[in-house]
């Protein structure tokens, strides 16, 4: 399970990494840092606080889809998605590589990109525009139909060409297709040499597999050494487990190149009264603990189960 995981979001970072078209040499746009695009006169972003509320009773007859989802519920979340959906990552991505080639172009050409706007059609209808301040390419769907899928909603998009680091923001975003939807009402997405990092609340439908979240937060730091660290927080609401969980990492999961399982760090899920903790040990096996009591030992992270099996 760790390793489609881990590896889907390894592959998609360097493929996060071609999309900023980084060029040490182009550096007429002020580096925009780590702050991201603010969005103005846009509606709430949370979800309804009275659903939220109705947490799940976490329990021996639910304790493995629950662990199981800590992870499998990344799959969902992120804005990119994940490489193991190969035909939605390209949905995803293809839009924003269209994006990114021509942001590119205009750096190369231009020393101040202040002002700058335009739009362009899309394959089966629809169209993308965009505008620019110069730290901040926005670019606003509407109806973009590519292939078998539709865009709609802005990501506002930021790089620092000096060192490769570049942010995503999306506001009211939806993409929709055979496979299904992902849509947020706001999500951030970061990617530097060292970290993957993204917040996003909104639904999604992937084959089938539903999921609602909240301020759902994922984050990767480490990922070009051998060791690398990964953080999950946010409320999360799965398919069969059918009401909200919060996650929270206590302390963070540390992988290490010379292992094939994590060796450090726990995780907590929160329920209604009830809570479910993962612990992550030196010898690569996995201690799930419910209510305080331990109640499964795994030899290691392959052991754990995957959420569509116990679900199916």
């Amino acid at each position: 399970m760790k390793n489609r995981v881990i590896t889907g979001f390894l592959v998609l970072f360097g493929f996060g990494m071609v999309l900023g078209g980084c060029d040490a040499q182009n550096t007429g746009a002020p580096a925009p840092g780590t702050t991201h695009y603010t969005e103005t006169n846009t509606t709430s972003t949370s979800s309804d606080s009275t659903e939220l509320t109705s947490q799940l009773v976490i329990d021996t007859s639910n304790s493995e889809a629950v662990g199981a989802t800590i992870f499998e519920s990344s799959d969902l979340t992120v804005p990119f998605l994940t490489s193991e959906y190969s035909d939605i990552t390209t949905a995803v991505a293809k839009p924003l590589e269209k994006i990114a080639m021509k942001y590119k172009k205009s750096m190369s050409s231009k020393s101040n990109m202040i002002g700058e706007s335009g739009s362009d059609g899309c394959t089966g209808g629809g169209s993308m525009s965009y505008t620019d301040d110069g730290s901040y390419r926005v670019v606003t769907y509407s109806g973009c139909k590519e292939s078998d899928y539709t865009v709609n909603g802005k990501i506002a998009l930021s790089y620092d060409y000096t060192v490769g680091d570049h942010n995503y923001t999306f506001t009211n975003y939806s993409i929709t297709g055979d496979f299904g939807y992902y849509k947020v009402s706001s999500a951030t997405l970061t990617l530097t040499s060292t970290v993957f990092e993204y917040t996003a609340t909104g639904t999604s439908s992937i084959d089938g597999d539903t999921a609602e979240f909240n301020n759902y937060s994922y984050k990767m730091t480490g990922i070009s050494s051998a060791s690398m660290s990964l953080s999950i927080n946010g409320t999360v609401k799965r398919g069969c487990l059918g009401k909200w969980v919060t996650i929270t990492t206590t302390s963070p999961i540390l992988m290490n190149s010379s292992y094939s399982c994590p060796i450090d760090g726990d995780i907590t899920v929160a329920g209604n009264g009830t809570s479910l903790k993962m612990i992550f040990n030196t010898d690569m096996t996995i201690s799930l603990y419910l209510d305080n009591v331990i109640i499964q030992e795994y030899e290691n992270c392959d052991e754990i189960p995957i959420y569509t099996g116990i679900c199916s």
